[in-house]
């Protein structure tokens, strides 16, 4: 009896943790195929002419860049900001407390007085915040966030807590 009552326990605590991992690493394969979306805006951003970034992003908002994946309902890119938001599908793999939620990656170019958004047009080398229901690490780092997430921070990358 002592066995099997030891057994329950350990399930208990055991079982959640490892329903957490998984979805960790599913969420973690979802920020890997946004490398894409990340170099569109990364490519198409010209400060002299920010048209270029509006019509990448219309492109991919209605092709199927944005389309849902395997653990996704969409990604989508801002015309004006350049931000990517995620967002998680209801498939049944997700922890349901990641199901419908957002991860939500704001480009900013690092300048002499710190991150500066896209849209005041700053010329430099892109870096990305990225936010779930908290941007502690962005904004540790100096960076702001316009659209924060709706991911609890047990789920994400840590670059996204």
């Amino acid at each position: 009896m002592l066995v099997i009552a030891i057994i329950a326990i350990i399930a208990a605590v055991a079982l959640p943790a490892y329903q957490a991992y998984q979805t960790r690493a599913r969420l973690s394969e979802v920020m890997m195929q946004l490398t894409s979306a990340k170099n569109l805006v990364i490519e198409s951003y010209d400060p002299s002419d920010i048209s270029y970034m509006n019509n990448s992003a219309d492109s991919h908002n209605t092709s199927s860049g944005a389309a849902a994946t395997k653990y996704t309902s969409s990604y989508l890119i801002n015309r004006n900001s350049g931000e990517i938001t995620i967002t998680t599908n209801a498939n049944m793999a997700l922890d349901p407390d990641a199901r419908n939620k957002t991860i939500v990656l704001t480009p900013q170019v690092r300048t002499g007085s710190g991150y500066v958004l896209l849209t005041a047009l700053p010329i430099g080398t892109i870096d990305w915040a990225c936010s779930s229901v908290s941007d502690n690490v962005a904004s540790g780092r100096g960076m702001a966030v316009i659209n924060p997430g709706t991911m609890p921070t047990r789920f994400v990358p840590g670059e996204c807590r």
